[in-house]
């Protein structure tokens, strides 16, 4: 006999919370707040911006099969772009060492990538294309194993 999987109303009520509250908040505000917060409540703040744009993509289109764009950037990282241009930490490391010798700077590949990160919210800031936010959720992946990276090589 199968065990009823027990609901977590506490659970549902603050993600149902934090849907209706992402609603009234500008993009760049929500880059802000996730880039700055511990895994666990980024998880959550990820789950509620993927709901938000699955309900809005949902009334605007009538597409109930439309793919959330969180989704979509993770499939684009870790398939079609990793294929084409190999290893995020190996490519970012490799366009800084490029870029430095360009600007006359040294960059790193952080920097890169939030150079990246900021024409994508400007241009979504311009003008909203779904584009500008799946690629900015696919740089927010990229950014976060850039900084792993970095993270594990220092003693």
């Amino acid at each position: 006999m199968k065990k009823k999987e027990e609901i977590n109303y506490g659970e549902l009520l603050k993600k149902q919370l934090l849907i209706n509250e992402l609603k009234e908040k500008p993009l760049i505000q929500l880059m802000r707040e996730a880039l700055s917060m511990p895994s666990r409540e980024s998880e959550l703040l990820q789950y509620a911006i993927d709901q938000s744009n699955m309900s809005s993509t949902m009334e605007n289109t009538g597409n109930s099969r439309m793919q959330s764009i969180l989704l979509e950037a993770e499939s684009l990282v870790n398939g079609q772009r990793q294929a084409d241009y190999s290893n995020p930490i190996h490519n970012w490391a490799e366009t800084a060492k490029c870029a430095s010798l360009l600007t006359g700077k040294d960059l790193s590949a952080e920097d890169c990538v939030n150079v990246l990160i900021s024409t994508k919210l400007m241009r979504e800031t311009y003008k909203h294309k779904r584009d500008n936010l799946v690629d900015l959720a696919g740089y927010a992946e990229i950014l976060n194993r850039v900084k792993d990276a970095a993270d594990n090589t220092r003693p």
